[in-house]
């Protein structure tokens, strides 16, 4: 009776921290996302200690909160084993030095000790980097200053469940410390189990060694504890089988990874931060320009929003939206050439928008950036079958945000250029070399760049590509079959009947802004390159526009 009903509050607990673990995700974007901008920004050695010091905490509230979704997972069947041979001697240096900045800091001797230089081992690395990082935690947690920890790999016989005897990779962990209590030594795998320890006050949260039993057992080894005889503390023991017969052929991949997943290496401060996207100087000089694009952004919380309203407004001109019926209706009215939405929002959620803006023909190109707390596969893949350009989990880094937007925005404009350039082109399009093709892409990125500066010629296109008039006259006519004039004409007449399309501003306004200098020659370039005038395009386009549901 008492064991059931300490399973009951167990359950109530998880079920409990897995319903915040969700909302947590959001105010870690808040946290994490401006910290990331002031570390980068920041100059004073002692305030970027401070920031990092911020950040690095952020991180770690991140794991826990992953911890918890992996328990669930658990639980409920869901969390899938996907083995690799890997050279685990290699896994372990690379996992260790994450935590050589921690004893260093901690005055702590911290060894890796093994007796062969290669062990091809088959397991999981994202989640065996898990197991690893628990027990090495743990270690520093209770290892005092000047103290001991000793990483130990070894081959030894061990009897498996049907007491045969087989070979093992055997991980020890000894640390020196106060040890633990021998009652304790099977309870410390225990679900939300505690040590009371008056000597240390961080005694965690009971779920770390819990989930590592749980995600080696996944793979068929072992986890136990034991304490050291020769001086105080105790000693950590990792079984993992050697070879493939414990793995199913469905659960193997025939590839060597990185020695570490990407969770596994962002235990280090240094590796965060490098995983942060360095600013696009190209976007900062940008910002006092007239936004070219416009994107709408649909999230239920008013923090979120006003946060990226912020960091987008220097970039694009934004639409906020507090739900996606709200978003349904607003691009019908702003036509905005990206949508970024959360996934979890009353009225319409995010998937629902998503289907509907990709069933619907007259708002199918529009790119879509998927925001989420949730960070399972099924979840990301969910998204992406629906059609979602992209899908990033919170807590995301906001210059991964304005890259992905800047990408996929690009990416749209090179397709309406490459549909609308003609079979001219597309004909000559299977003899043109990598090289030719990257000299396409940079001519098109650079008009792009300069599409509204009147001044842009042929001539100002030869010296941003470094070639000689001459030269880039006859390599464009022969690619394309036109001249750099006529290229840039083109793309230009391209860009107009896309504003136009979009209601971007009035007629006039949009002759200017794509690079013409009078209105009448933009007419007559318009009505002799799409066969209509920019009024009767206009027309045309209002008459065709389907109504979104």
């Amino acid at each position: 009776m008492l064991h059931e009903q300490h399973e009951k509050i167990n359950e109530a607990k998880l079920q409990f921290f897995t319903n915040i673990s969700h909302e947590i995700r959001t105010p870690l974007t808040l946290i994490a996302g401006p910290l990331e901008k002031l570390m980068k920004e920041n100059e004073d050695k002692e305030i970027a200690c401070s920031y990092k010091l911020m950040y690095k905490n952020t991180q770690r509230l991140l794991r826990l909160v992953n911890q918890l979704l992996d328990v669930r997972k658990i639980d409920r069947g869901q969390l899938q084993i996907s083995f690799v041979q890997n050279d685990l001697v290699a896994f372990i240096k690379d996992i260790k030095q994450t935590f050589d900045y921690l004893a260093e800091k901690k005055e702590i001797k911290f060894t890796f000790t093994y007796s062969i230089n290669v062990l091809k081992v088959w397991f999981d690395p994202n989640n065996f980097d898990k197991v690893l990082y628990n027990v090495l935690s743990n270690a520093f947690k209770f290892t005092p200053n000047m103290g001991v920890i000793n990483i130990n790999l070894e081959i030894a016989q061990v009897e498996d469940k049907n007491y045969t005897q087989k070979e093992f990779a055997k991980i020890s962990v000894a640390n020196t410390g106060p040890g633990i209590a021998p009652e304790n030594l099977e309870r410390i795998f225990d679900r939300f189990f505690q040590i009371d320890n008056k000597q240390n006050s961080n005694t965690g949260t009971g779920i770390g060694l819990h989930l590592s039993r749980s995600l080696i057992e996944l793979q068929h080894g072992r986890i136990y504890a034991e304490n050291r005889v020769d001086t105080t503390g105790s000693i950590f023991h990792i079984l993992i089988p050697i070879g493939s017969d414990h793995i199913q052929p469905i659960d193997a991949i025939q590839q060597t990874p990185e020695p570490t997943s990407i969770e596994g290496k962002a235990k280090t401060l240094e590796y965060l931060e490098s995983l942060i996207p360095e600013t696009d100087e190209e976007s900062k000089a940008k910002t006092t320009k007239k936004a070219k694009y416009s994107v709408l952004v649909a999230e239920d919380d008013p923090q979120m929003l006003k946060y990226l309203e912020d960091e987008l407004s220097n970039h694009y001109k934004t639409i906020l939206c507090n739900n996606g019926r709200e978003a349904l209706d607003s691009v019908n009215k702003h036509n905005p050439d990206l949508i970024i939405s959360d996934v979890m929002m009353p009225v319409m959620d995010g998937i629902e928008l998503c289907k509907k803006l990709k069933s619907n023909p007259a708002t199918t190109h529009l790119p879509i950036i998927l925001l989420t707390a949730k960070s399972r596969d099924e979840d990301k893949a969910e998204g992406l079958d629906i059609g979602a350009d992209a899908y990033l989990v919170k807590p995301f880094s906001t210059d991964l945000l304005i890259k992905n937007i800047k990408n996929l925005l690009l990416n749209r404009e090179r397709i309406n250029i490459k549909v609308h350039m003609g079979d001219q082109l597309n004909a000559k399009k299977s003899n043109i070399s990598s090289a030719d093709k990257k000299l396409i892409e940079k001519i098109l990125e650079i008009i792009e760049e300069r599409i509204g500066d009147q001044m842009f010629n042929s001539e100002e296109l030869s010296k941003s590509i470094g070639m000689s008039r001459v030269h880039l006259f006859r390599k464009m006519k022969k690619l394309t079959g036109q001249s750099p004039s006529d290229f840039i004409r083109r793309i230009r007449l391209q860009r107009a009947a896309h504003l136009i399309e979009g209601n971007a501003g009035f007629i006039k306004e949009i002759a200017f802004q794509t690079g013409f200098t009078s209105f009448s020659h933009f007419s007559r370039s318009f009505l002799e390159f799409h066969g209509v005038s920019p009024s009767e395009y206009l027309n045309s386009k209002k008459e065709n526009n389907l109504k979104i549901s």
